[in-house]
């Protein structure tokens, strides 16, 4: 038994059990074992005479809580039970003593199997035929007998768990998703790396182990570790920290760059007196992208917010500033009526209209910024409208500057006005030249068709676009300068943020504005010192399915207009129009609401020739008062007016249209041609 191997321990128990059953003179020899739980006895191994009925499929995980007496055996309270005639057994016993009359023992002898000092089973025998008493001799031999089979089937027993915890081992280790490894810090080279490692890095175990660990660190990853080295070595020698948990970018065999998170521990090689790491290595690639993804969509979900107060704000504004800009105006233009005032009036009356109108231009700014300044657009291709304005750009650039526009392999034609193209494209231009140095800059355009799911999701905007179509064509400016870094990147559209000075900043946000407004968007994409790129994507003609605009509808004309209904709210805007509208001799009745208006012309019907309407009001608001105009004077003419543009005021489904569209600030000749558009 001592030099059996595993698999033939228990042919030699059997054949063990035979030999001494027969030499003591029994009919039954057996070995009973206890489970790992210590709950069961099962009969393992058993040899019977010829005339013996076999017991061993009885005894199979029998409790041992219903055998008391081998239960002292657990507690080291007897060293065997020898009875000679199990019918004089102990009271205590007569459970015990009633299953061997029922097996037709008449002698038993048993005796504990102990291993480490454990109890883990019975080995015994049985008379049947006759009873049989034991020597004390014998008993002590059987004893050495019983302490070998203990010692054999616990060999066999710790071996076999041995076997199991490595077959377990090893399966975990060859199919764990994760790279276990041990790397001798001395060598830098591997001792150990798990099969794992070919299904996420492409190599071998052997191929690794065998080539320098620069063979699949980056040089950045590379110089990272050998930093740390020295470092954690002396924290291992002095008995400081010893585990780490750090993210580590590796390069796989195919040429791929993933994301790995290396969890090691550092400890002394007794045999080698090497220091070594024992580590894991998981690749966190995906993990990190759905991380950033999360952090995209709460960045986008930020930035909506800012957006979306921003629109609201920027609109109240150019709202607002139109109207003071139309008493500023309408006083201005009243007082150039003035036959008194002197000719240096004159100068400054006629300064101060083209401050308000500039002034005009900055609110019209604003709103393009949000997607609501909108003018015809024409059939364009983008390459040869880039083509057009390169000489017109390159003379705006330092000298030092590069512009290269690139050859384009499709004629697929965009919807856009061309001259809000014009002053985009010179926005991203100058912008990309004032990011490079002064002494060299290169900046390149090219166009080309591409399919929506190549669009970035990362820095898109605006921050609410999602692409509609199946391609777009990209115009995509590029340069060398110094990048944008990343905590600006989501400024960079902001209306007056800028990083060259106080004054600028509307360029970008303009730019934005107008992509906005024909259902395209931007992405950007910066390095530093690396450059930046700007790419827009335009809608094609034939993907697009943008709602056509509400054209004005003709009501009966008039050939006269002597009385005119002016609907506004604010005093002072109100007025102005009236002044001006009277300075033609027209008869004006104010309304300073659209309920006050419903009464007006209800009382006046059919002696109101023109009503001029504001669109934002409290309450009642210009279309809806329109509506309501119509259901007292159906063929009454109406000019709408207001702060923002016609095209973005004209979108959307409405019953009832106006006849003319008047755009605050507005003069005396921009009025009468309202007037007469409304008339015709």
């Amino acid at each position: 038994l001592v030099s059996a191997p595993l698999d033939k321990i228990d042919q030699v128990i059997e054949n063990a059990l035979g030999l001494s059953t027969r030499f003591f003179g029994a009919e039954r020899g057996y070995v009973f074992q206890v489970d790992l739980e210590g709950e069961t006895l099962t009969n393992t191994h058993e040899w019977c005479a010829n005339s013996v009925e076999p017991l061993m499929p009885k005894y199979q995980q029998y409790p041992l809580e219903q055998l008391p007496a081998v239960l002292a055996f657990d507690r080291h309270a007897i060293e065997y039970l020898h009875f000679p005639d199990v019918n004089t057994m102990p009271e205590a016993m007569a459970d015990f003593r009633q299953l061997l009359i029922k097996d037709r023992v008449k002698s038993i002898l048993l005796l504990p199997m102990l291993a480490q000092g454990k109890f883990i089973g019975l080995f015994g025998y049985d008379c049947v035929e006759s009873s049989r008493s034991w020597s004390f001799e014998e008993i002590t031999l059987l004893k050495v007998i019983s302490e070998i089979f203990s010692n054999a089937l616990y060999k066999k027993n710790v071996e076999k768990q041995i076997r199991e915890n490595e077959e377990r081992y090893r399966f975990l280790v060859e199919n764990i998703n994760d790279i276990i490894w041990i790397f001798d810090v001395d060598t830098l080279k591997y001792i150990y790396i798990s099969p794992s490692l070919k299904r996420i890095f492409g190599y071998t175990p052997e191929e690794l182990m065998q080539n320098e660990i620069a063979v699949h660190l980056p040089p950045e990853s590379l110089k990272k570790v050998l930093d740390y080295l020295p470092e954690r070595l002396e924290n291992l020698r002095s008995n400081r920290q010893t585990c780490y948990t750090e993210e580590l970018e590796q390069i796989c065999k195919d040429g791929r760059r993933i994301l790995t998170e290396l969890t090691q521990n550092w400890v002394f090689n007794p045999i080698t007196g090497h220091a070594e790491m024992i580590g894991i290595t998981r690749d966190i690639t995906e993990r990190k992208e759905l991380e950033e993804q999360r952090r995209l969509l709460e960045l986008q979900r930020q930035q909506s917010l800012k957006a979306d107060s921003l629109g609201r704000m920027a609109g109240s504004i150019a709202h607002h500033f139109n109207n003071q800009l139309q008493v500023i105006l309408g006083n201005l233009e009243l007082l150039t009526l003035d036959k008194h005032k002197s000719g240096n009036a004159n100068k400054s009356i006629s300064d101060a209209m083209r401050a308000t109108y500039k002034a005009s231009e900055m609110s019209s700014l604003m709103l393009t910024y949000l997607g609501q300044h909108q003018t015809e657009g024409q059939i364009s291709n983008l390459h040869e409208l880039c083509s057009s304005q390169l000489k017109s750009l390159r003379e705006h650039l330092p000298a030092a500057h590069q512009l290269i526009l690139a050859e384009s392999g499709t004629d697929q034609k965009v919807n856009i006005n061309r001259d809000h193209f014009f002053q985009i494209l010179r926005n991203v231009v100058t912008n990309a030249s004032e990011a490079c140095s002064t002494n060299s800059g290169i900046i390149s355009i090219d166009i080309s068709k591409v399919p929506t799911n190549e669009i970035p999701l990362k820095h898109r905007f605006p921050i609410e676009w999602v692409p509609e179509h199946e391609h777009y064509m990209c115009l995509r400016v590029h340069d060398n300068g110094r990048g944008i870094p990343d905590e600006d990147i989501y400024k960079t559209f902001d209306p007056f943020f800028s990083t060259k000075g106080p004054g600028r900043g509307l360029g970008l946000a303009n730019t934005l504005g107008f992509m906005r407004s024909i259902g395209g968007g931007i992405t950007l994409s910066s390095r530093h010192n690396h450059g930046c790129t700007f790419c827009l994507y335009f809608p094609i003609i034939g993907e697009t399915h943008d709602r056509p605009l509400q054209t004005l509808k003709g009501s009966k004309i008039r050939s006269r207009v002597e009385m005119i209904l002016v609907i506004e709210d604010e005093e002072m805007v109100r007025f102005i129009t009236r002044s001006l509208l009277e300075n033609f001799n027209y008869k004006v009745i104010e309304a300073d609401s659209g309920a006050k208006a419903l009464e007006i012309l209800a009382a006046l019907k059919g002696q109101i020739d023109l009503v001029i309407c504001d669109l934002v009001m409290p309450d009642m608001d210009g279309w809806q008062t329109l509506e309501e105009l119509r259901k007292i004077e159906q063929d009454v003419p109406v000019i709408l007016a207001s702060g923002y543009d016609q095209s973005f005021v004209m979108r959307g489904a409405h019953q009832q249209q106006p006849q003319a569209f008047l755009s605050k600030p507005y003069n005396s000749a921009t009025l009468q041609q309202a007037i007469e558009q409304a008339l015709s």
